[in-house]
């Protein structure tokens, strides 16, 4: 099969040209949709985590399987400068979920939209032969964040660590579990959304989720902007802080390596100017400064000094790799 932006192109041209009226302001091809709302505009993202692709339950609770769900929809809304309202959720139902299961993993959801301040307010609910959870997520912004606007001189900012939950995810496909690796099986189990974050990202340039890997959102990011970013390799491994250093050398991983590919970070990378401050005239707590966007193409990594180019690689739910 082709791959997943190619096969996204043919969907899209299959659908046809989304009208642009007075209610549609942006269809296929970022982290949300986006429609008019008089004084703002409503962001509209979903997302699927299906058994044995997103996550297996040998692995995780069903509560962390509720929670990661939301978590993973929500981040979209996040990543376009948006605050979650409300999320519906369809749940498909394979023969090993039993009613018990389902409860707790509607405790899971109840927990992550608590953070967000945005209730589950009603989906679905069928059988099938995966387990599988549909999240949808309704925000609102005053001027909702795109791929597209970065400019050069703009810093290049991560809202939270890159690479633990790729570590997390290998911890378990190893069997190797202990303190050292702890932290990423957390992250990996239960990703932090900063949705704290939402009104600071609202004057960002441009943004985007990192769900496939911060190489390959990177370089999308840099397409989509006409732009180069140029990432620091010390404040990417930095960004992860000890816990990733840890867990990497535990696993037998490069750090750097695991930030650049990881993938269902959750966390979102913004282009912002170096001046921008939250609304208390502070930068927020917990932001990275992890390179600068510069004109050109494509993305690179400065290690010891030296740029080396970052292939636009990661996960691609189609080739499962």
């Amino acid at each position: 099969m082709t791959g997943e932006e190619a096969l996204l192109a043919r969907v899209a041209a299959a659908l046809g040209e989304v009208p642009r009226g007075a209610e549609v302001e942006l269809g296929i091809g970022d982290d949300c949709a986006v429609l008019r709302s008089p004084g703002s505009r409503l962001v509209w993202t979903v997302d699927a985590q299906v058994d044995e692709v997103h996550f297996r339950r040998e692995w995780l609770s069903y509560e962390d399987i509720g929670y990661r769900a939301f978590a993973s929809a929500a981040s979209d809304v996040v990543a376009m400068g948006a605050t979650p309202i409300a999320a519906l959720a369809a749940l498909t139902l394979d023969p090993r979920t039993t009613e018990a299961d389902v409860e707790a993993l509607a405790r899971g959801q109840r927990d992550a939209s608590r953070e967000a301040s945005a209730p589950v307010i009603g989906g679905n609910l069928s059988r099938g032969a995966t387990l599988s959870v549909t999240t949808t997520v309704l925000g609102r912004a005053v001027a909702p964040v795109r791929r597209e606007g970065a400019r050069p001189g703009d810093l290049v900012w991560a809202t939270g660590p890159l690479g633990l939950v790729r570590l997390g995810l290998l911890s378990y496909m190893l069997e190797i579990d202990g303190e050292n690796v702890e932290p990423a099986r957390q992250c990996f189990r239960r990703p932090r959304v900063r949705y704290d974050l939402a009104g600071w990202l609202g004057g960002a340039t441009a943004a985007i989720d990192v769900s496939d890997g911060l190489a390959l959102d990177a370089s999308r990011l840099a397409a989509r902007s006409g732009v180069r970013l140029v990432l620091d390799a010390e404040a990417l491994v930095a960004c992860g802080g000890r816990a990733l250093e840890v867990a990497a050398r535990r696993l037998g991983e490069r750090p750097l390596e695991a930030a650049l590919r990881g993938g269902e970070d959750y966390v979102v990378l913004a282009c912002a100017p170096s001046a921008l401050v939250g609304v208390d005239g502070a930068l927020p707590g917990g932001l990275v400064a992890i390179g600068r966007v510069q004109a050109g193409v494509g993305v690179a990594v400065v290690v010891d000094g030296r740029e080396r180019e970052v292939e636009a690689a990661g996960y691609d739910h189609l080739r499962g790799a």
